[in-house]
């Protein structure tokens, strides 16, 4: 099966790209390089993982063709920071404060205008052995970003960039390098979205990040992939962390007909600290292939790999995970989780663990384990009041948590919530969009939410608002509007109970003020935002900015 693999994607083509982009010899001898690799690696190199390459069995490639000159986009999405469409870059919107302080250019721009800034990162990218697949990014980008973070630059805002295909059997693959220079600081999401779902109309979206992290340089980095079933999503993300730098990598994988994520961590400086946090939700027939690998080099340095998924219907998700530890990276830390929950006898997912240690002087941990869900936590849950959907419902989120709320901001953190639950109930995902509907850039804007019929006094109604999830309450003929969800554990508190001015939790008993927000007893401790309401004729509105 490898060599039918896209063997369409030629050399010839690599070289158009080449010519195309006007690009200087030594780059086209690097994605030369990149193409040989990709024609003769087999898909998985260990022999641990060697039976579980068959990802792409029954889908059709053969009518995909790389995108070798895409045209110049415009776009006026005023909130997106960076925008790719259908391989080429739509647009850079930096906030004024940062023009001039960082460097954020198309890659090929970048060549030429930053050669002695960017070429170190291409040689050190192909001294690398790298998956398969990102052998065919660095030879087939058509587009790309170079973003430079100068010495001691800390960027307080998330920079959003999205890159969007939606265009069917093409292929375009993006390739970004991130460099960071010492005790510098960025926040960055990542999204992945996509126009269509005809499943006769395959396309495939490659991307490849190169992260390099100098001494004591900070790195949130989030990717949220929202694709439509027509889309292959091939993704790589290499980290290179120096002495004392810390790197959060979360991704979200949410979507798509197929999609190949490898992640590649190298601990190189001493006390470098990596994580890679990921969460999988698959329905109908979707399937996941992730990868991870983790290589200590430096002293007391710590790795951390944890992946949580759901899987329903006939979906699919394969772990494949190698923390390593070479011989002169004493007193390092190393853990790797993959934990998959299944729901229904046609979903499946396996989890393949590696550790590979060559010296004494470490801390190495593992845990895996594949299961659907305990009877006896549903049996529990409907004995305090919920049918059988809530209660698989709470039992899924409150298993996804430990890392969804590790996502860089309370707003990205209840957009995947409110995606997971559109999952579960079959609701559209692939137009879900992270902003708030009415809301302008500055001021307060009032959405309708309900009527005053629907909520009569002494009620409780849960209403949902863009991504977020209310409780509106009536309290002698007042109406309050709150988070929906407790903030102890996920829980619709419109399914709790309603005294006086509190509402308690129907699964742990935390009570809350409705007026107030503030959390009255324990487990919870953290308060329910508070959201300003107006109330005009029949109609009832809420300001969710």
């Amino acid at each position: 099966m490898q060599a039918q693999i896209l063997s369409q994607f030629s050399e010839e083509k690599v070289v158009q790209i080449s010519e195309a982009r006007d690009e200087p010899r030594w780059l086209l001898d690097y994605r030369l390089a990149a193409y040989r690799k990709f024609r003769d690696a087999p898909i998985e190199k260990h022999v641990l993982f060697a039976k579980y390459a068959d990802f792409l069995r029954g889908v059709d490639l053969s009518g995909v063709w790389p995108v070798t000159s895409p045209q110049k986009l415009h776009t006026s999405e005023k909130d997106i920071t960076i925008l790719q469409k259908d391989g080429a870059l739509a647009r850079i919107n930096l906030p004024e404060w940062l023009v001039g302080k960082i460097i954020i250019a198309e890659i090929g721009d970048a060549v030429n205008q930053y050669p002695d800034l960017i070429r170190p990162h291409f040689v050190t990218t192909a001294n690398g052995t790298g998956d398969k697949f990102t052998h065919l990014n660095d030879a087939f980008f058509s587009s790309g970003l170079f973003i430079s973070i100068p010495k001691g630059l800390e960027i307080k805002d998330t920079l959003r960039r999205t890159i969007y295909q939606e265009l069917s059997r093409i292929g375009t693959f993006e390739k970004t390098v991130i460099s960071m220079d010492e005790t510098s600081r960025l926040s960055l999401l990542t999204e992945f979205r996509s126009g269509g779902s005809s499943t006769n109309e395959i396309s495939v979206l490659g991307s490849s990040t190169e992260i390099f992290l100098g001494s004591d340089a900070k790195l949130s980095y989030s990717e949220i992939q929202l694709l439509g079933n027509n889309v292959v999503a091939l993704l790589n993300k290499r980290i290179i962390g120096g002495a004392d730098s810390h790197g959060e990598l979360s991704s979200g994988y949410l979507g798509g007909r197929v999609t190949r994520s490898v992640t590649e961590m190298t601990l190189q400086g001493p006390g470098s600290h990596l994580e890679d946090l990921e969460i999988v939700v698959g329905s109908g027939d979707e399937r996941f292939d992730l990868g991870t690998i983790i290589t200590h080099k430096g002293v007391h340095t710590k790795g951390i790999v944890d992946v949580k998924a759901v899987m329903k219907d006939r979906s699919s998700m394969t772990l494949k995970g190698m923390n390593k530890i070479e011989e002169q990276a004493r007193n390092s830390d190393t853990f790797l989780g993959g934990h998959a929950i299944l729901l229904g006898n046609g979903a499946r997912a396996n989890v393949i663990p590696g550790l590979e240690i060559d010296t004494r002087q470490v801390k190495a941990k593992h845990s895996a384990a594949v299961a659907q869900i305990d009877p006896d936590q549903i049996f529990y849950l409907r004995s305090r009041g919920l049918d059988e959907d809530s209660a698989i419902q709470l039992i899924v989120a409150g298993f996804l948590e430990p890392i969804v709320s590790r996502f860089q901001s309370e707003d990205l953190q209840e957009q995947l919530r409110e995606v997971i639950r559109r999952k579960w109930t079959g609701e559209e995902v692939l137009n879900f969009q992270n902003e708030d509907p009415g809301v302008a850039q500055n001021g307060m804007i009032f959405e309708k939410v309900a009527e005053i019929s629907d909520l009569p006094e002494g009620k409780l109604l849960g209403v949902d608002v863009g991504k977020k999830h209310l409780l509106l309450s009536n309290i002698g003929g007042t109406i309050y509007a709150t988070g929906g969800l407790c903030t102890h554990e996920v829980t619709d508190l419109a399914r709790g109970f309603l005294g006086g001015n509190t509402v308690t939790c129907p699964l742990h008993l935390s009570e809350f003020d409705l007026k107030t927000g503030e959390a009255l007893n324990p487990p919870a401790t953290d308060p329910l935002k508070i959201y300003p309401v107006k109330v005009e004729g029949n109609e009832v509105f809420v300001a969710v900015s």
